[in-house]
């Protein structure tokens, strides 16, 4: 499993490189301009967007046809790019890390706090476009993943416009619950992103190659 992870990353090496710089000038940005966010928001989407670009390569050049003669397991492949996802995750978190050890007035502790959060909203995001994409594929998945990326921020939006969802009250229970909020998000990414896995098992099994 680890050499299909070996070959999406040969694959996507040059895709790598502009993600390492793309990361490293937006860091950049967020140090020279007194900001926090636009290295966060980059390398969360990037962290995402890459293991969804190397299942679209595969499509393009029949890769699932050839795999599937090797004695790798359906399984072990749609394994391989989750561990893509969360190595690429991992990579980012690092990046964000080390960036803002030189951000003036940010703490240790507040940059370990950005990195956890990049990396839970990462993983939440990954475990509803990866089914997606395997799925429909590539193209048919792309209008599916816009509307799952944008629906939450804009749902949230109408809801608390109508009244219908107090975001105060929302706050004022996540505040009063603060103690036990890091460990019961990382439960909740922790489960989402298994259930995940196990549908996008289940949905490559059941295709027809």
């Amino acid at each position: 499993m680890t050499g299909l992870v070996y070959k999406d990353l040969m694959v996507m090496k040059k895709t790598l490189l502009i993600y390492v710089i793309i990361g490293a000038f937006y860091g950049y940005l967020d140090i020279s301009n007194g900001r926090t966010g636009m290295m966060f928001a980059m390398l969360l989407i990037t962290s995402t967007m890459i293991p969804i670009s190397a299942i679209a390569y595969d499509e393009r050049c029949k890769w699932d046809k050839i795999v599937n003669t090797a004695p790798v397991s359906r399984k072990e492949v749609i394994t391989a790019k989750y561990l893509l996802a969360l190595v690429l995750t991992a990579i980012s978190a690092v990046m964000v890390f080390i960036v803002y050890l030189f951000k003036p007035g940010m703490t240790i502790s507040e940059n370990l706090a950005t990195v956890a959060v990049m990396s839970l909203m990462a993983m939440v995001y990954q475990a509803f476009l990866l089914p997606t994409i395997i799925k429909f594929g590539s193209e048919k998945g792309r209008m599916i993943m816009m509307i799952i990326l944008f629906a939450p921020i804009v749902l949230i939006g109408v809801l608390a416009k109508q009244e219908i969802i107090n975001l105060s009250v929302l706050s004022d229970f996540l505040e009063s619950n603060s103690h036990l909020l890091p460990y019961i998000t990382v439960a909740v990414v922790a489960v989402i992103y298994l259930i995940s896995i196990m549908v996008s098992v289940k949905i490559y099994e059941s295709k027809d190659l």
